[in-house]
């Protein structure tokens, strides 16, 4: 009887507000932007090593099954206007090689990537790595893109996530813009990092 009385009271309590659940902590989903995600280029040329970066993009991550840490799926759009590498002329003449007039954006869709652990536990001390396959369309071809790295948490409970990528510029149709006196090499290195702050949901 004190059980069920104890029970009515409790029932009645939260039901006026006064009673509150702890909100649950997730990172997903989230949007992407250049202020969440930043990601670097390099190339090596006849002379030296032409380094970028991406001024601009926009994509998302989120989990396929919220039961399955390991669904985690992203897409990304970069506008090819945003690769910078801080030569206007030569961006001028990358994005002549890449027609971005006709394909004005890359396309990056990675369907599952399968972390080593479940980030939803990972700890300030922890962390853990992670590869997976997607794809990339530069122009209007499209072919696998291999991408590899880690995610760890930071002092305020956000996750950094960093990797890195190789691709061939030459296999999308990318017109070469070598000339006689300097060679820029086929293969473009790709650095990444991306935060995703904390998201607090009620239950």
């Amino acid at each position: 009887m004190v059980k069920k009385a104890f029970y009515v009271l409790l029932v009645c309590v939260c039901g006026i507000g006064h009673c509150r659940a702890e909100p649950r902590v997730s990172h997903l989903p989230a949007r992407l932007s250049g202020s969440s995600m930043n990601i670097t280029f390099e190339v090596g040329t006849t002379w030296h090593t032409v380094h970028g970066e991406v001024k601009d993009l926009t994509g998302r991550v989120w989990f396929e099954s919220p039961k399955d840490p390991g669904s985690i799926r992203a897409t990304l759009t970069i506008p090819v206007i945003a690769l910078d590498t801080g030569s206007e002329s030569r961006d001028e003449e990358m994005r002549d090689s890449m027609n971005a007039e006709l394909f004005p954006s890359i396309q990056v869709e990675m369907p599952r990537i399968s972390p080593s652990c479940d980030v939803r536990t990972l700890t300030v001390e922890s962390a853990c790595t992670y590869a997976t396959k997607g794809t990339i369309t530069i122009r209007d071809v499209t072919l696998p893109l291999e991408l590899g790295g880690s995610v760890h948490r930071d002092a305020h409970g956000a996750l950094l996530v960093d990797g890195s990528a190789h691709l061939d510029w030459s296999a999308f149709g990318v017109k070469d813009p070598s000339i006689l006196i300097a060679q820029v090499n086929e293969e473009v290195n790709i650095a990444f990092t991306m935060t995703l702050p904390q998201i607090k949901k009620s239950l």
